[in-house]
């Protein structure tokens, strides 16, 4: 057993509101009231988080509860505990923002970084509340910082060229040979950060040139695979190839 999974079924009560606590954050979770007596809501939580059911104050409440495992030689899976790495986080965007600043520019450190996502995502379905896995968990732990970074979801979209002899790789070494041209767009900042539309949902903007050093992991944004391949005939200059590659990102910029 690694969670527990809680079902509510259609109830009419008030009170009883399961609270979930881990690593100094605390979540309620409360499905009482009329308006909700005709559906059923869902919660799980991993066992090592701390949770309580306040006292019901009127009516029933139904539910059911599962344990939730897994078979095999699965790793179990648990909370992390991001508040251990705040410290040395604040530390690194010091150091960040030092480089920036005071480096000769010839050698500046980048004001911002590409990261490239575990997941792809498409572009109606790319939205803070859609991440996934280790996704989820980087955006809930850049969010606690709100006064040092901004952060935007977009769409990575990578498009290089190069001459057939000197190979086509999107991270291919040859760069006085290369034209890589990198964009991050469809951008969605946090909710909050831009004055939101009436749905409360907040709207897509413009996008971000990008350079290469910018772009990490390096393991996962050279192991994507080109949407498009398009060979050129350019007469006396050659022939080259054009590769064009798409994936989801996120942007962090220094404030």
């Amino acid at each position: 057993m690694f969670a527990t999974l809680v079902i509510q079924l259609p109830s009419n009560y008030t009170g009883g509101q399961l609270v979930v606590h881990h690593d100094g954050a605390k979540v309620t979770n409360d499905f009482s009231g009329q308006e909700n007596q005709f559906t059923y809501f869902y919660s799980a939580f991993y066992c090592d988080c701390d949770h309580e059911i306040l006292p019901l104050i009127t009516g029933v409440r139904a539910c059911l509860i599962y344990n939730l495992c897994l078979t095999g030689k699965s790793k179990i899976p648990n909370a992390p505990k991001l508040s251990a790495h705040r410290a040395e986080f604040e530390a690194l965007l010091d150091n960040w923002k030092t480089a920036v600043v005071h480096e000769d520019a010839d050698d500046k450190a980048p004001a911002k970084i590409i990261y490239v996502l575990a997941h792809q995502y498409s572009n109606d379905s790319l939205d803070w509340e859609n991440l996934k896995g280790s996704d989820k968990a980087l955006t809930l732990f850049l969010r606690a910082f709100p006064e040092q970074v901004k952060l935007f979801l977009g769409i990575l979209d990578i498009k290089v060229v190069t001459p057939t002899d000197c190979g086509s790789d999107i991270d291919s070494s040859d760069d006085e040979y290369v034209d890589r041209d990198i964009h991050l767009q469809s951008l969605l900042p946090l909710p909050g950060i831009l004055e939101e539309p009436t749905r409360g949902k907040p709207e897509k903007i413009g996008m971000l040139s990008c350079y290469k050093p910018e772009v990490v992991p390096y393991r996962r944004w050279r192991n994507l695979k080109p949407f498009s391949k398009k060979t050129n005939h350019t007469g006396n200059e050659g022939t080259t190839v054009t590769k064009q590659f798409r994936h989801s990102g996120l942007a962090i910029l220094l404030k």
